[in-house]
């Protein structure tokens, strides 16, 4: 085979609110009048990496300005023989940051909107390459890992390819976890709770409702295992499931009302009303018990409404909290308490700490 130029590229996946594909439609070469991904060469003389490249490319040519952080790499592709003009290194990234409007027309083509459905089915074309290949690479790791691949494209008409490294991508519970990790909501150590009962992880939900973004992608979680309940109205217990009830009745597009403390009971207060036979969903942070729910259980049913079902974060009751209606919980979790006189060595030997409430 002849010596060929290497050339470093980027991909960049985006789609809009409506979960569209934003596709440039190539009027140069190399994939002249194919559908594909925006991207460009990497500016190698000046150095510049991968994600900047992929932000610089982004903002270049859709006016989207991204941080590294709105980036997920999901795939390095080594193509050889590319169109049997050059050899390609391309890093393909996942843009989580969506696009509000379709962009005008640059020089290297125009831009329109497609639905998954219409990408795979061949409705429009596409690169051979991204029809067998890249398009399902992102399929499988576009939410986490990432694939090394080696595809071969020396041989007109044939393509074939090999996984030389792949990290599977995490699975809903891993992601969770590491949410309420990196947003220091779970701590690990030796903490003296409340009750006086010591333990080596304390749990504090409130820590990750100070990064809306991340409760947004929880809530999405949690919004997928609500997909057969009907609901009109969601209703949270203040303070705990104020913030993730706002924003599962914003992904729902439903009404939102929360109860609040009056006398050591929670109340309907600021003249919110539940209609006759209106179908209420309550949402809320944590349930150990599961008292702060029943009691809005119990308001919905003395105003007339009906409890649909209940949806919280986490549920740490062990199978003890029971309801009259089904409830939903994207986490399920406990950890070993110990009484001060019963403490594990391996425990003991770290410095114990009040976490706090």
């Amino acid at each position: 085979m002849e010596k060929l130029p290497f050339k470093i590229s980027v991909l960049v996946f985006v789609r809009n609110a409506d979960g569209k594909f934003l596709l440039i439609r190539r009027a140069k070469e190399p994939n002249k009048d194919c559908w594909s991904p925006i991207g460009g060469k990497l500016e190698m003389a000046d150095g510049e990496s991968p994600f900047e490249c992929a932000i610089r490319e982004t903002r270049e040519e859709i006016g989207l300005e991204l941080e590294a952080s709105d980036l997920h790499l999901f795939s390095m592709t080594s193509e050889r023989g590319y169109e049997g003009s050059a050899h390609w290194l391309m890093f393909l990234f996942e843009c989580k940051k969506r696009l509000e409007k379709l962009p005008p027309d640059i020089c290297e083509g125009g831009f329109a909107f497609f639905d998954y459905s219409e990408i795979r089915g061949g409705k429009i074309k596409i690169p051979e390459t991204d029809k067998k290949l890249l398009w399902d690479v992102r399929e499988k790791f576009c939410d986490g890992g990432i694939a090394v691949l080696r595809a071969d494209c020396s041989r007109a008409g044939e393509l074939s390819w090999t996984f030389e490294q792949t990290i599977k991508p995490m699975n809903d519970n891993e992601k969770i976890l590491k949410i309420f990790r990196d947003t220091g909501a779970l701590m690990e150590g030796h903490f003296i709770l409340r009750s006086g009962l010591h333990s080596g992880h304390f749990f504090q939900c409130a820590r990750v409702c100070e990064h809306m973004d991340r409760v947004s992608e929880l809530v999405a979680m949690l919004a997928k295992k609500l997909a057969g309940v009907e609901c009109d109205t969601v209703l949270a217990p203040a303070m705990g499931g104020l913030v993730l009830g706002q924003e599962v009745a914003r992904q729902l597009g439903k009404r939102f009302i929360f109860a609040e403390k009056q006398d050591g009971n929670l109340v309907l207060r600021r003249n919110f009303k539940i209609g006759d036979g209106e179908k209420i969903l309550i949402v809320e942070d944590v349930i150990t018990r599961g008292g702060r729910v029943q009691e809005c259980i119990d308001i919905v049913k003395a105003n007339g409404g009906k409890p649909a079902a209940v949806a919280v974060l986490v549920d740490r009751s062990e199978g003890k909290a029971k309801f009259e209606v089904p409830c939903v919980s994207l986490l399920e979790f406990s950890f070993p308490t110990y009484a001060p006189d019963a403490v594990p060595a391996e425990l003991a030997s770290i410095p114990a700490c009040h976490p706090g409430s």
